[in-house]
């Protein structure tokens, strides 16, 4: 399935998906980084980032979360960023990042005892076409 996870429409389409069959694993693997200080960023990509970075991570896990319960089974992986522990790099991806760390080890508490598992992955730099390029998300 193809979808704009920084849409209403791409995010809903994935959701409905998930509620329609919950899937055994979650990999909320979708991101952006801008390359440029907030300061220096249009309002509308800040937006975008945060509608892709932490939007969907919050209702694509939303939607996948009452079906893993039902069964008693499943894991949740949402990929961060070690940025997410640096508050002077890039502060939108920073914050961003940090919220999906936070969020992980909380739902992670809420969940104990449940059957399933969910997990922060907070991979360090990584090499992209777009920071080879040095072109904007």
């Amino acid at each position: 399935m193809v979808a704009d996870l920084a849409t209403a429409s791409g995010r809903s389409a994935v959701e409905d998906l998930l509620l329609s069959g919950p899937p055994d694993l979650l990999v909320n693997n979708a991101g952006v980084a801008l390359g440029s200080g907030f300061r220096d960023s249009p309002i509308d990509l800040l937006h975008h980032q945060l509608e892709v970075n932490v939007t969907a991570v919050l209702r694509l896990t939303h939607a996948a979360l009452p079906g893993m319960i039902a069964r008693r089974r499943g894991d949740i992986i949402n990929v961060s960023s070690v940025a997410g522990f640096l508050s002077g790099y890039e502060t939108g991806y920073a914050a961003s990042k940090n919220w999906v760390t936070s969020f992980s080890e909380g739902l992670a508490s809420e969940v104990r005892g449940s059957g399933l598992r969910v997990m922060a992955l907070c991979p360090g730099l990584t090499l992209t076409e777009s920071r080879q390029t040095g072109r904007q998300a």
